[in-house]
């Protein structure tokens, strides 16, 4: 069963993409490990541009990192930054942030999930490989 908890750890290495302004978006490189549920894989759900609440389509593995915590341990480390956020409504209930491969780096706790990809879909046979 799939841990449902953010028990995993990252750093955020590399400004992420987004439409926020890109002192905002540099903010999240720090020191400070994020929490983060324990799985990297593609994205599940509908990911949005945090201004123009547009669809993005996410080509990349990366990991989801809750809002509330993780504007909670910005707000320590760069309060300016944080402030930004909570001006704009965040954190959303429930939400979280998705964070690409090459924006971060694993600390502890975190596994890179198996996808599945069907070779026959009048069938339904797929192979088991790592992104």
């Amino acid at each position: 069963m799939p841990n449902n908890e953010a028990t995993g750890r990252i750093r955020i290495i590399k400004t992420p993409a987004g439409d926020a302004p890109f002192e905002i978006r540099d903010g999240w490189v720090m020191r400070a490990a994020l929490p983060c549920y324990p799985y990297v894989g593609y994205p599940s759900g509908v990911v949005k541009d945090v201004l123009s609440g547009r669809e993005v389509k996410i080509e990349k593995i990366g990991v989801v990192v809750p809002q509330d915590k993780a504007l909670e341990i910005l707000g320590r480390h760069n309060p300016m930054v944080a402030k930004w956020w909570t001006d704009r409504g965040y954190p959303k209930p429930g939400k979280a942030f998705f964070f690409t491969e090459d924006e971060f780096t694993i600390i502890s706790g975190v596994a890179v999930l198996p996808v599945r990809v069907f070779e026959n879909m009048e069938t339904g046979r797929w192979r088991q490989m790592l992104p």
